[in-house]
């Protein structure tokens, strides 16, 4: 009897639609969306139809979502089969620990989640409302706040169904399992006019100053950027250019103010720290520190800034900056100052990339040789004359080799004058003297002098 029962059950196994078609439903004719105004105010529905339920790739959808700016949504997604009058949304919810919903959407439309969805990667934050026995999401309710805007911003959403039977983990992605649906609705942002101006919206920013102040004493030194017209046609325009001094530490400091609406916009960064953040590029060469030519390239390119916010990430209103020491009258590159305001995406790894820009403005930059200054400790000595002494250890007449590069760091290269010439099985002791006859200079002093920074090497036959 118990064989019969098998049997049976084997039949009916075959007879089901998911064993035939490796799927969980079958036939699905309506899916909607609905986006409830979780502060009150009326539902949002968007559709979409496949009227005899072949597959997903023949939905037809229904007009825009269209949705109001700065307003938090739960959204509910009903799935259902009128050709077999089935109520697909509960046999989800009986076989939740099967499914899962994946979304995509226009990044910048919704301030949370932040990103663009979790399609394209799991990790990517969603705000799933509901879960499954195993404590996974599902997907059939989650919540949306949808952006501040200055008008009005369109884009797409994206919904994506996966029946993941045995397969669905923590991990499982939108490329597992069968694809239940997969539709794209045109998505509408629209502003609300009687909201207050948004708190996220870029600012309007008429001046720009950055304030170089030496470490050691002296005259600050400042650069100025001017928009008289804010976010009118005209842009902003560089109307005083850096111009620094070798081999100086300062402290610069950047200041910003809208003068149309007399607004400190330095304040309002340091208010709202935690949503801005300072990238800087800059000409190599011209800065001893930091190093290399800034961090708006690559993230991790050293900066020194100064303060941070209440997440212990930078800002970038006060940095540090060492210049080089020259010997040149001067030299000359440019100095890249941007400002992005990241409202939910500034982490330890956002970059130049991610959010909107406040300033994008490119100083030309001159650094001045200091005529008083001591001359560089980091430079190359300027030598004449090199002597090789070979004295016997054990007596006897020492032997010399000299090369001689009468101009210095002219145009001639230092040349061998005289080569070496050894008497064999004998002990040497070697030494080297160095001289600048320009200058009248023992460089083998300083060499000296400064021996934790000179080293010499040998190769020989």
């Amino acid at each position: 009897m118990q064989k019969i029962y098998q049997f049976i059950l084997g039949i009916a196994l075959l007879a089901s639609p998911a064993f035939l078609f490796g799927q969980g439903l079958t036939n699905i004719t309506d899916v909607t969306l609905t986006f409830t105004p979780v502060g009150g105010g009326t539902a949002v529905t968007a559709t979409a139809n496949d009227s005899d339920g072949d597959g997903n790739m023949s939905f037809q959808v229904a007009g825009p979502i269209d949705l109001v700016e700065s307003t938090v949504y739960d959204l509910s997604i009903d799935v259902q089969n009128s050709i077999n009058s089935t109520n697909q949304t509960t046999e989800i919810q009986n076989g939740a620990n099967d499914y899962l919903f994946f979304f995509e959407f226009t990044d910048s439309l919704m301030t949370s989640p932040a990103g663009n969805g979790n399609i394209d990667n799991r990790a990517d934050p969603l705000d799933y409302e509901d879960s499954d026995g195993n404590s996974l999401p599902v997907g059939l309710r989650t919540e949306w706040e949808s952006e501040c805007r200055e008008g009005t911003a369109s884009g797409s959403f994206r919904v994506v169904l996966q029946y993941q039977p045995g397969t669905k983990t923590a991990t499982s992605t939108s490329s597992m399992g069968t694809t239940e649906f997969d539709i794209t609705w045109d998505l509408n942002v629209t502003e609300d006019p009687d909201a207050p101006p948004c708190e996220n919206e870029e600012e309007v920013i008429t001046d720009v100053t950055l304030t170089f102040t030496p470490m050691g004493g002296g005259a600050a030194i400042t650069a100025t950027a001017q928009d008289p017209d804010g976010a009118g046609p005209l842009p902003i325009q560089i109307t005083k250019d850096i111009e620094l001094t070798e081999s100086t530490m300062y402290e610069m400091s950047v200041t910003l103010f809208n003068s149309i609406e007399n607004e400190d916009i330095t304040e309002e960064i340091m208010e709202e720290d935690d949503e801005h953040m300072f990238f800087f590029a800059f000409t190599d060469s011209l800065f001893t520190s930091p190093a290399g030519n800034g961090n708006a390239d690559n993230r991790d390119d050293p900066i020194d800034y100064n303060d941070f916010d209440r997440n212990s990430l930078p800002v970038g209103l006060s940095t540090d900056w060492e210049t080089e020491c020259i010997e040149d009258d001067e030299i000359a590159g440019t100095f890249r100052v941007v400002l992005k305001h990241q409202p939910g995406v500034k982490t330890a790894t956002s970059t130049i990339n991610n959010g909107g820009t406040d300033i994008d403005l490119t100083w030309d930059i001159k650094i001045n040789q200091d005529t008083d200054a001591p001359p560089c400790e980091n430079e190359e000595e300027v030598i004449t004359d090199v002597t090789l002494t070979f004295t016997p250890m054990g007596g006897g007449a020492a032997i010399t080799a000299t090369a001689q590069d009468p101009d210095g760091a002219g145009p001639l290269p230092i040349q061998i004058t005289k080569d070496i010439e050894l008497t064999e099985s004998t002990m040497y002791e070697m030494s080297v003297t160095l001289f600048n006859s320009i200058e009248n200079e023992d460089i083998t002093e300083e060499i000296m002098e400064e021996d934790d920074e000179h080293m010499f090497f040998f190769a020989f036959t």
